[in-house]
């Protein structure tokens, strides 16, 4: 693919140097770099990834994607590309480099403190069980089909997703659930990857090693939200939320989505009831908005 064919998809950047290169991979680790390669400098926050571009550029990439405002000295030929934020610029770029597999999938984004992984795998099971062949990325693997992959993080680098969405297209899938963590979000990892559907979990006081406050907290989490398209879309793309967590209530107010809550203890859209545990599992009633009750 072209140099030329790729960069529209950043929107506003600056370029120095040529856009008639051939690039054949793309990559913001300059351990993975080759002959062809567009290399992305991530800030860190320990290392910045800008200060790999000389060795990026020994292993054989023909451009760089960085920050504005960076001193940078590169060997003439070498293209050039400027944009304000180098980690949405790799979500955008990755999107296009697999030539836009996320939109070909119906992806649901689950997030949460607690009872991501669980619920990613029951939703999977289910789309399974119901004929509908379905993906799983989250914290213990990686599904496509029959091939099982060893996770590195709850959620990929975005060029590893698109690369995993890429290969469930490729093998006939159309459905992918996925877990969503926070430091995700917050570093823009899923920026722009059109989920069908967004799920909440739970919140309790975690992760703020990272994020510092449990409002930083919130927010990350918001993001999925947020981020689920305006009231304008006619695409409806549901937001379903735990009634019996208070958190509910700000993403709620966030997304311009129809919301479906659920819950237990407090009044939700489908709530269960008489649950019970025993050896064999658990059971429970569901009482739907309507009345409806499913045993």
């Amino acid at each position: 693919m072209m140099l030329k064919e790729l960069l529209p998809a950043l929107g506003a950047y600056r370029l120095y140097g040529s856009d008639q290169v051939e690039i054949h991979r793309l990559t913001a680790d300059s351990r993975e770099v080759s002959a062809g390669s567009l290399f992305v400098a991530l800030p860190g926050s320990k290392v910045d990834g800008h200060v790999f571009l000389p060795e990026a550029v020994a292993k054989g990439a023909v451009a760089v994607v960085v920050e504005r405002g960076r001193e940078i000295c590169l060997p003439e030929g070498i293209s050039r590309v400027e944009v304000s934020d180098t980690r949405r610029a790799l979500a955008l770029l990755a999107d296009r480099f697999y030539e836009h597999p996320a939109q070909k999938l119906s992806i649901i984004g689950v997030t949460g403190t607690n009872g991501k992984t669980t619920t990613t795998i029951l939703i999977q099971h289910i789309l399974q069980h119901a004929g509908i062949p379905t993906g799983l990325i989250g914290t213990i693997e990686t599904v496509i089909g029959d091939e099982h992959f060893p996770a590195k993080n709850t959620t990929p680098e975005s060029i590893e997703l698109h690369r995993m969405f890429r290969r469930m297209v490729d093998k006939g899938l159309t459905h992918c659930v996925m877990e969503v963590s926070s430091h995700a979000l917050s570093m823009g990892r899923v920026r722009g990857i059109p989920f069908s559907q967004a799920v909440f979990t739970n919140l309790t006081q975690d992760h703020l090693d990272y994020h510092g406050t449990l409002e930083a907290y919130t927010q990350a989490k918001g993001l999925l939200f947020a981020q689920m398209g305006n009231a304008y879309e006619s695409r409806v793309r549901p937001v379903i939320l735990n009634a019996d967590d208070e958190t509910s209530r700000y993403f709620a107010s966030i997304t311009a989505q129809p919301v479906i809550t659920y819950g237990i203890e407090k009044e939700s859209d489908i709530r269960a009831v008489d649950v019970k545990t025993d050896e064999e599992g658990i059971s429970f009633r569901l009482i739907l908005w309507d009345g409806r009750e499913i045993p």
